[in-house]
């Protein structure tokens, strides 16, 4: 009787590990900087454990945008798109070839209006939130 209770103790707590060491996380950037190849907002998995993104909504001027439906953005980043960590992506991006300076001074003053939410999840179906906004 003890063993079984041993072992499910010890199921108990692998899976409460394997929970806090594959805990996602999920960063946003804007990068304008000029030695960037491409310039815009991006994400990143930067956690321990894979990000599985349930809804992207970008806002501007207090409009909402849900990236996650194809009808509102194309090539949209759908409902359950897995993120393995290290996986980066662009939400928002130029090439900064042939950008003048007016055009990256205009596409910085754009996204200081733009805030970005992200609900992700877990492997283990954990939820997280993460908001970004550069206003």
């Amino acid at each position: 009787m003890i063993a079984l209770i041993v072992a499910i103790w010890q199921g108990i707590e692998t899976r409460n590990h394997n929970r806090r060491t594959l805990t996602p996380k999920l960063s946003i950037t804007r990068d304008l900087r000029n030695e960037a190849e491409d310039i815009g907002i991006f994400i990143e998995s930067v956690g321990l454990g894979p990000v599985i993104i349930k809804k992207v909504v970008i806002t501007i001027d207090d409009k909402q945008y849900n990236v996650s439906s194809q009808e509102v953005w194309k090539n949209a980043i759908g409902e359950d798109t897995l993120f393995p960590v290290g996986k980066s992506d662009f939400l928002l991006a130029a090439a900064r070839d042939g950008l003048s300076s007016d055009n990256k001074y205009r596409l910085q003053r754009a996204t200081d209006k733009i805030a970005v939410t992200i609900d992700y999840a877990s492997v283990y179906g954990d939820k997280f939130v993460v908001h970004k906004s550069w206003n």
